[in-house]
């Protein structure tokens, strides 16, 4: 999926649109946005993948239609909000600095390593310990022995573009956060 770089900024432009024009704190922006990314990755699964799902060249078709994919999003984040670079407003994250184990991390810091942790800690859980966990692993396996054990292997590749580019947003919006700077060619 090479729209996925795509997908990474426009959830960047999402949540700083949340938190400069709807007013909203980072912390409810951040959950909106990686909807948002997850929902984009619904609409590229349906729009760029599963119709050429099937065919013979299949993959390099996918390749190509995901690439023409991140080019309407790129043009879509230069037309909403130009191409110059986009900064969060001063005191999104309050620049606290913090003493740990003789280091000197600031806050954000610390909520990009928390929020990383706990989104590694999420996808181990779902992918080992779930059904739809075991579905996809099955798909990826062989889309045909799953369809023949009753997975539904729609669902199952539509359920990984949703948490791939949910997760993708995220780091977005992290990196956005991290370095204060969202442009349409960040991804």
């Amino acid at each position: 999926n090479l729209a996925h770089a795509a997908v990474f900024m426009l959830a960047s432009f999402v949540a700083l649109a949340l938190v400069t024009a709807a007013r909203l704190d980072i912390l409810v922006a951040l959950p909106l946005a990686v909807l948002g990314a997850g929902l984009l990755g619904l609409l590229l699964e349906r729009i760029a993948f599963r119709p050429l799902r099937g065919r013979s060249d299949s993959n390099i078709s996918g390749l190509i239609s995901s690439l023409a994919m991140a080019a309407i999003f790129e043009a879509i984040a230069h037309e909403i909000w130009g191409p110059n670079i986009a900064r969060f407003p001063f005191g999104t994250l309050p620049e606290k600095q913090l003493q740990v184990l003789g280091a000197v991390v600031s806050r954000l810091q610390l909520t990009i390593i928390g929020v990383s942790l706990a989104m590694v800690l999420v996808l181990w859980w779902l992918v080992q310990r779930t059904r739809l966990g075991r579905e996809v692993r099955a798909v990826a396996e062989s889309p045909r022995a799953a369809r023949v054990l009753g997975v539904n292997v729609d669902r199952a590749i539509a359920s990984a573009f949703f948490i791939s580019s949910a997760l993708g947003g995220a780091a977005g919006v992290l990196f956005g956060l991290a370095f204060n700077s969202v442009s349409p060619d960040m991804g």
